[in-house]
């Protein structure tokens, strides 16, 4: 048993740890729910608060089993976080590469596309 304020930080620690590993998890739903495909944005966030959390909880842990398990699962949490976000780093394959343009013709045109859709 420790003092107050490490007990406080555990806890606080195991709360954040397990927000971030459900929240995670709820993303693979296909559920439209606002807080569930909310997950979807903050992904360099989520994966650096769990990393933080992570790194906190690895020096403060005393080597119990589930403190294996927390870390296992918050590793996970980074994992999915970095193969989600990997697609749109410049470490990533281009899909789609610039054309070579030979001249400027008057007849082309640039075009610009959007997919908005607004429930009213």
């Amino acid at each position: 048993m420790g003092s107050l304020p490490f007990e406080i930080l555990q806890w606080t620690l195991a709360l954040a740890g397990v927000w971030l590993v459900s929240g995670t998890l709820l993303n693979f739903s296909s559920q439209p729910h606002w807080y569930i495909r909310g997950w979807d944005f903050p992904r360099v966030i989520t994966a650096g608060l769990a990393l933080i959390v992570a790194a906190a909880w690895a020096w403060m842990c005393d080597g119990q089993w589930w403190d294996w398990v927390f870390l296992a699962s918050l590793a996970g949490v980074i994992g999915v976080q970095v193969w989600n976000i990997y697609p749109y780093t410049a470490l990533a394959r281009q899909q789609v590469l610039r054309t070579e343009r030979t001249n400027d013709l008057p007849t082309s045109i640039r075009l610009v596309a959007t997919n908005v859709q607004a429930e009213l």
